[in-house]
């Protein structure tokens, strides 16, 4: 019982705050349920904890990692791929072998039906994973080395046309109340001049805007700022929306109605797309599609490959070019141009 009340009056001094009657409940509740346990104090240590060689190797993957940038959500699908991995083949890692990793894959394709798509993601975790393990030896070789990119099925995706866009816009005047539909036509022309990541949008702030410049700050993949361009429309409509929206809200796009929730998120923005493309009768409206709209519209008004790349935050040129929606009719036009 001594220790425990040590316990207790180290607790104690930390509930600055709480009424006499919740500390005096608390007490209760803490001799009750702990004074059936023996108690001893924890002596503090500077000794380091150690790890196995490969749960340390595995442990300093995500550390290192972390360091280079990658957002928690990624950090998190990573773990997660590899976690199932080693669940499935139930190995150390040193022992893991080249085709254990085509058997996992093959087995996640055939017991789960995972796309070509899928498979090659996780090809590339793997690929990332062992391959630091071997350069930090923690394994003795990268076993993925010989594991060739699954290939999938190229279809193309399309771009908005002229006509889906300008039913997009009018299915913005069709939502409830003045402020969801000044708000929506901000966020769709924003989407259509900037070409930004839906990610990025929700955490862009109204300081990182510059109306008068038309410009805005975005924190994008892997840590990285970079600058994009609001052309007329998007700052004229903007600025509207803005004016009807008085809450005090630091971001640039924040939720209609007052929640702890200060920016709107990256599902509330998709649930808002999808509504607007089924008010308007547009098929596969997302905000990813915006996107390729945005790089298809600026390669047709003439804008540079290498322009758009930088436009649309891409760290590789074929990045850029998957995004790219042109047909015969396009290529028939530059040939008449330039030919």
């Amino acid at each position: 019982m001594a220790q425990l009340i040590e316990v207790w009056d180290e607790m104690n001094s930390m509930l600055a705050g709480y009424s006499a009657q919740q500390i005096n409940q608390l007490r209760v509740i803490l001799f009750s349920v702990l004074g059936k346990y023996d108690l001893s104090k924890k002596e503090e240590s500077t000794e380091l904890v150690e790890y196995s060689d490969e749960q340390k190797g595995y442990n300093m993957f995500f550390v290192a990692k972390r360091v280079e940038g990658l957002s928690k959500k990624t950090m998190t699908y990573y773990r997660d791929t590899i976690d199932k991995l080693l669940a499935t083949v139930q190995k150390p890692l040193s022992k893991i072998t080249t085709d254990d990793l085509r058997w996992y894959l093959a087995y996640r394709q055939v017991k789960h039906n995972v796309s070509s798509v899928t498979t090659d993601n996780e090809r590339r975790i793997f690929s990332s994973f062992f391959g630091w393990l071997s350069s930090e030896e923690y394994i003795p070789k990268d076993i993925c080395k010989p594991l060739k990119k699954v290939k999938a099925p190229q279809r193309k995706k399309k771009a908005f046309t002229e006509i889906e866009i300008q039913k997009i816009k009018d299915g913005c005047m069709k939502l409830n109340g003045e402020l969801a539909c000044k708000r929506a036509i901000a966020l769709v022309e924003f989407l259509l001049s900037t070409g930004c990541r839906v990610g990025e949008i929700t955490l862009l702030k109204k300081s990182d805007i510059d109306l008068d410049a038309r410009t805005a700050l975005v924190f994008g993949k892997g840590s990285k700022e970079r600058i994009v361009y609001l052309n007329q429309v998007s700052k004229m409509r903007l600025m509207e929306y803005w004016d009807v929206y008085k809450d005090e809200s630091e971001f640039a796009f924040a939720p209609l109605k007052k929640s702890s929730q200060k920016n709107v998120t990256v599902s509330g923005l998709e649930t808002i797309i999808r509504k607007l493309g089924k008010i308007s009768g547009v098929s596969e409206c997302h905000p990813h599609r915006f996107r390729r709209t945005c790089a298809t519209i600026a390669i047709k008004k003439g804008m540079s490959l290498i322009d758009v790349q930088r436009m649309l935050g891409h760290e590789s040129m074929d990045t850029t070019k998957i995004y790219l929606d042109l047909d015969d009719t396009d290529l028939r036009h530059q040939h008449e141009k330039y030919m």
